[in-house]
């Protein structure tokens, strides 16, 4: 009777501890939970509680909406087809500068052409100047 007592006991012990060990984790995630409730509310501008946040957005939905549908509602076809005009404008003007550089490779691919025929003529000409002068200079002596 007496080992079957110790033996409860042992487990009764063994339950206090895990029970311990338990409440120490949880009061661990408690303060860990706190911590970052402080966090979210030191966040919160004014210190307002995330229900408030919320409801000031709704808000702001609710007047961008009016405001939507009113310029809906105003003739505002004018100023979108303005708006279009001036989009199909630059956009060209986007393309014919994406269009540039390959015109300006090619000039300068035509330019190296023109510029290295030029360098072969001169060395020609320099060439001819140069037997022309040597077969003056042999006729003097």
């Amino acid at each position: 009777m007496q080992g079957g007592l110790d033996k409860r006991l042992d487990q009764i012990a063994a339950q206090a501890t895990q029970r311990q060990a338990t409440n120490q984790q949880l009061q661990d995630q408690l303060k860990a939970v706190s911590t970052e409730l402080a966090a979210v509310k030191a966040a919160m501008p004014d210190g307002k509680s995330a229900q408030a946040q919320q409801d000031r957005l709704d808000s702001e939905l609710k007047d961008l909406s009016a405001d939507v549908a009113n310029l809906k509602k105003s003739n505002t076809g004018q100023a979108i087809e303005r708006l279009e005009q001036d989009m199909i404008v630059l956009k060209s003007e986007q393309e014919n500068r994406a269009a540039q550089p390959a015109a300006s490779g090619a000039s300068t691919a035509e330019f190296d052409a023109f510029r290295g025929q030029m360098t072969r003529t001169i060395n020609t000409l320099q060439s001819q100047i140069q037997t022309l002068s040597q077969q003056i200079n042999a006729r003097k002596q």
